[in-house]
């Protein structure tokens, strides 16, 4: 059996959670899912007595013997690493799975931390939302996306890119990328680190919520792309689902 844990980091916790529960029921495999919570910030979206009820604190990790582990991404690439609450806790994490942990996924917002932690790579925002389904295309043969791949959308929102020069200073492999998102999926030769820009996780419907959400806020943000199909319904035009099943069968069965 395969533990994998996730630290939820992501503000609507129970969405991100069953997320993640959605892609592992589907792939089949006997998994032993758990989801982490952090002991140093107290969630303000989410009750205190069900993350208790329902989440290992990072101070257990250690007591179950997990040998993958999820890092979610957070919306707080407006903030530097110092002013986080939890950056101190975070880092021991990193440092946890760089010592335990068989291999580590980061997603998102937990890119740019790891980066910053492990090679003193800085966040490079940018001013327009990188939001949509966007393509990227497969770089090279590898044991997470077979050279077959080819190109492939995701969907992305997030605020910042990478240098493809910096990371692969960092002795990290680019394993897709694309024009208008830059390194998608990059990872460490052997496969103990694994950054995603995107999110795999998200369901077809959770960049429409965003946008909703961030119009409510009287925020000037244009429609995700890529959801606009033929019919004019804020929907994505394609599926991502076969790819990130392959992606994640392929992370649990040949690390």
């Amino acid at each position: 059996m395969k533990k994998v844990a996730v630290l939820n980091l992501m503000p609507t916790k129970i969405k991100t959670e069953n997320q993640f529960k959605q892609i592992f029921a589907e792939l089949g495999a006997d998994v032993e899912l758990s989801f982490i919570r952090l002991e140093s910030y107290i969630s303000k979206n989410t009750s205190k007595t069900y993350l208790e009820n329902n989440y290992l604190p990072t101070s257990k990790l250690a007591d179950y013997d997990f040998d993958r582990l999820i890092i979610t991404g957070a919306p707080l690439e407006d903030k530097e690493f110092s002013e986080i609450k939890y950056w101190d806790e975070l880092k021991g994490v990193f440092d946890y799975a760089e010592e335990n942990i068989k291999s580590t996924i980061y997603i998102c917002w937990s890119v740019i931390a790891a980066l910053k932690y492990r090679y003193g790579i800085e966040k490079r925002l940018v001013s327009e939302k990188i939001f949509g389904l966007f393509s990227q295309n497969n770089l090279n043969n590898n044991k997470l996306l077979p050279e077959k791949t080819g190109e492939f959308k995701i969907p992305h929102s997030r605020y910042f890119k990478l240098s493809e020069n910096e990371i692969e200073g960092a002795g990290l492999e680019v394993i897709s990328a694309g024009n208008e998102v830059g390194p998608a999926i990059f990872a460490s030769k052997d496969l103990k680190e694994i950054y995603i820009t995107g999110h795999f996780e998200y369901n077809e419907n959770t960049l429409v919520k965003e946008y909703k959400r961030d119009l409510k806020k009287g925020l000037n943000i244009a429609q995700p792309v890529n959801y606009v199909n033929s019919g004019g319904s804020l929907t994505p035009v394609e599926t991502w689902n076969d790819k990130r099943i392959e992606f994640y069968s392929n992370w649990l069965s040949v690390i």
